[in-house]
């Protein structure tokens, strides 16, 4: 097999198609936690020069043990951040995020998707809380305002969510998501 940067042997093998997707597999063996239901979710990824479909959590495992320079850890983060929202492993994203937010100079970022993850999770007020807190610290955080604003307005509170676009929009001008509702 082939490796992940930072050492990760990668396992490769061949699926009867009645079990999920066409294809070859890969794993990354060494990667803790690694389990039988794990292969229900499969993420498609370009590995030695071939696509394999990879389970989600392994995935995610990998990326998160595997050793990295600290000049390296703010680009993997935002990796890891955004693979394991899009597998929908928000649990795990929450406490990335967490983690980060005590690091120096990293807080801003870990609030502002700490602030998407409680939104996609479904704890609408608790992102309302959190961004509205954030805010004050990190007013230079677009995400906060973008999960604010559709915090709110999930919570059919439309006049909150139009007040958000608005102040977001003050600092972001650009940003599309907060134009739809201002």
């Amino acid at each position: 097999g082939r490796r992940l940067r930072g050492g990760h042997g990668t396992g490769f093998g061949e699926a009867d198609p009645a079990f999920g997707p066409d294809g070859r597999r890969a794993v990354f063996p060494a990667a803790p936690g690694l389990a039988l239901h794990d292969f229900r979710c499969l993420s498609l990824l370009e590995l030695g020069g071939a696509p394999a479909w990879v389970p989600c959590r392994n995935l995610a495992a990998a990326l998160a043990s595997a050793p990295c320079r600290p000049e390296d850890r703010a680009e993997r983060d935002e990796s890891l951040v955004e693979a394991l929202v899009s597998f929908g492993m928000l649990g795990e994203a929450e406490a990335l995020c967490r983690r980060v937010c005590v690091e120096p100079g990293r807080k801003d970022w870990a609030s502002g998707h700490l602030g998407r993850v409680l939104r996609r999770s479904g704890r609408l007020l608790e992102c309302v809380e959190h961004c509205n807190a954030a805010l004050e610290d990190a007013p230079e955080e677009p995400r906060l305002y973008r999960s604010l604003t559709l915090a709110h307005a999930e919570l059919e509170n439309l006049d909150s969510a139009r007040s958000a676009a608005r102040r977001g929009l003050s600092r972001f001008p650009d940003d599309p998501t907060l134009r739809r509702f201002a």
